[in-house]
């Protein structure tokens, strides 16, 4: 008999584990009501099913080959950094079918075919989050190219233009849910997971227990559909906000510590990540003196090992 090949074993990069592309996979196949009640606040209407309108398609998947398709997807890995490269697409994705079908007034599945094609090909070519942002105005006019030969336009010049913007705004938006890799960590990852998930019934609550504010984002792109589709917005809802002077990433990093169990890989990461901050900070010492102040002594509570004084930090 001929030996069973074995499996070869998979190099993961630094930063990404089985873990981290369980809980994306999980963020790309199972997001729905929570991202589309966040969307919804950044629309004219503030309505849920006009977001879903566009956004959805069939689903028939239970909890249990839910499971299967994780574990499948998690033990076929070959190639761990293009699987968590996907992490940010099916946040672009939406963002990005909303602006398409408020520029064309086409409220249906037809609006996501353009921004399918290229986001798809992207995916292809690897191209991770950060290359994004910086091809945006490329990726913009081929969106628009497909657009109007897919007939959802004639303007081809002018849906590029707003497709800039929309990528522009659309980025402010994700770069607050989800921080491009290798800054992405499992503990991050997994308060996205909560808030974008289906049974999700306030994913602002979940955001803002995690000291994530993406109010202001919402709102620049609820004015920004607003104008490229005529349509009168509605007053803005206020959402009850924690009154809190501590800025939101420095509050973001002690929520996310807590919920890692205060885990060494969290708090190295942690460390790293609030000494950068610190660092750019200081280039501008007046302007971020608040700033300077918070990321500070959360750094010092974190080297002092001080685990309580950060959880009441969190509060």
């Amino acid at each position: 008999m001929e030996r069973r090949k074995r499996r070869k074993k998979i190099e993961y990069p630094p930063g990404i584990t089985r873990d981290l592309l369980r809980t994306i996979h999980h963020i790309v196949f199972y997001h729905g009501t929570g991202l589309y009640k966040i969307l919804a606040r950044a629309t004219p209407e503030q309505d849920v099913e006009h977001v879903k309108n566009p956004c959805t398609r069939r689903r028939h998947w239970t909890e249990g080959n839910k499971r299967c398709r994780i574990q499948k997807y998690v033990d076929e890995v070959r190639d761990p950094l293009h699987s968590a490269m996907v992490a940010h697409y099916p946040l672009l994705h939406t963002i990005l079918t909303l602006a398409m079908a408020y520029h064309t007034g086409t409220h249906n599945p037809e609006a996501t075919k353009p921004i399918e094609k290229v986001l798809n090909a992207s995916y292809t070519l690897k191209e991770d989050y950060s290359t994004i942002k910086k091809n945006y105005k490329q990726l913009a006019r081929a969106i628009a190219h497909h657009a109007r030969e897919q007939g959802l336009i004639t303007d081809e010049e002018k849906t590029a233009k707003v497709m800039e913007q929309a990528f522009e705004k659309a980025c402010k938006i994700v770069d607050k849910l989800l921080p491009e890799l290798p800054k992405l960590t499992v503990e991050r990852a997994k308060i996205a997971e909560k808030a974008l998930e289906y049974y999700t019934d306030d994913p602002f609550v979940v955001l803002r227990n995690a000291g994530i504010d993406i109010e202001p984002e919402l709102e620049e792109f609820r004015e920004f559909l607003a104008e490229i589709s005529g349509k009168r917005a509605k007053p803005k809802e206020t959402a009850k906000t924690p009154r809190t002077l501590i800025p939101s990433e420095v509050l973001a990093i002690a929520k996310a510590l807590e919920y890692s169990g205060f885990s060494p890989d969290a708090l190295k990461r942690a460390e790293e990540d609030l000494t950068q901050r610190l660092d750019e900070l200081l280039g501008d010492p007046e302007g971020n003196a608040l700033e300077i102040a918070y990321t500070a002594k959360l750094l010092r509570l974190l080297q002092k090992g001080e685990v309580d004084k950060i959880k009441e930090f969190a509060r």
